[in-house]
């Protein structure tokens, strides 16, 4: 209440001041413009960029008044369709009241009625190229310029900004590529120096204390047990026999047959060999 009575008092100071439409929001924040439609659950306000719609429980008041935008309005509907010098003081009247949409419209309203009007193309950021109004952009590209990453710059500068990026990402691939070679050689270093203590610690052992169990055993991980072996079994004794070569008498017995066959009636005798004597 008591900001809509110092608004009150300054309107009432001040007549030729113009004072927009306020609309507090709840939790914090406003919104000035033109409110320019009440609904039952909603309210749109006009702003110097366009329109915002507010649900109404969202906002917790709203201060009427004449604002900036409703005296542009008013002003612009007093002006003839082709008064240049009215609608040129018009467009610099929004700009000091910070409408800068009005703004912009007015001034090209005015380079409608007169292409040529150096102060609307001046105003609207126009560049004077050859004698012809440019706008920025088209002034640069006229110039020679490119765009690169939001700014015009000459081709050879872009050039050499590309090439100064190029080098930069080669040495850094370079340097990665150098760092991971160091270190891919310290690791084979480490694993050759523990390999060589192994060996000599093994060699240590082997001058110490013999083959070690592992090599005796086959080999393995972890520790080895050792096993006590029992001696062999004594050999068989051996029995030495003589055997006496037997004599040859040079006599040669005739074997006996199994059945000898009977001779006239007699006996079978065996026949004898003639003696010596004879």
């Amino acid at each position: 209440m008591r900001r809509v009575l110092i608004l009150a008092m300054a309107t009432a100071l001040a007549p030729g001041l113009a004072l927009a439409d306020v609309v507090f929001v709840k939790g914090g924040g406003r919104i000035e413009g033109e409110v320019v439609e009440q609904g039952p659950d909603r309210v749109v306000i006009e702003v110097s960029a366009g329109r915002v719609t507010l649900p109404r429980a969202r906002i917790e008041r709203m201060v009427l008044g004449s604002s900036s935008l409703a005296e542009f309005r008013a002003r612009a509907a007093r002006l003839a369709a082709g008064d240049v010098e009215g609608w040129l003081a018009l467009a610099a009247w929004a700009r000091d009241h910070e409408l800068v949409t009005q703004s912009r419209g007015a001034y090209e309203r005015v380079l409608s009625l007169d292409p040529a009007n150096a102060a609307a193309h001046q105003a609207l950021g126009h560049v004077f190229v050859a004698g012809r109004w440019l706008t920025l952009d088209e002034s640069y590209r006229a110039r020679g310029y490119v765009q690169f990453e939001g700014s015009w710059v000459r081709p050879e500068e872009q050039q050499a900004a590309l090439s100064e990026r190029a080098a930069y990402a080669a040495e850094r691939r370079d340097r990665i590529e150098a760092e991971a070679r160091i270190r891919e050689a310290e690791a084979r270093a480490r694993t050759a120096e523990a390999e060589a203590r192994r060996a000599e610690a093994d060699q240590r052992q082997v001058d110490t204390e013999g083959i070690p169990y592992p090599y005796v055993f086959g080999g393995g991980f972890g520790p080895v047990v050792p096993v006590e072996v029992a001696p062999p079994d004594p050999p068989p004794p051996v029995v030495v026999i003589q055997v006496q070569p037997q004599r040859d008498d040079h006599r040669r017995r005739r074997p006996a047959p199994a059945n000898p066959p009977a001779a006239r009636g007699k006996a079978y005798e065996p026949r004898r060999s003639p003696s010596r004597d004879h």
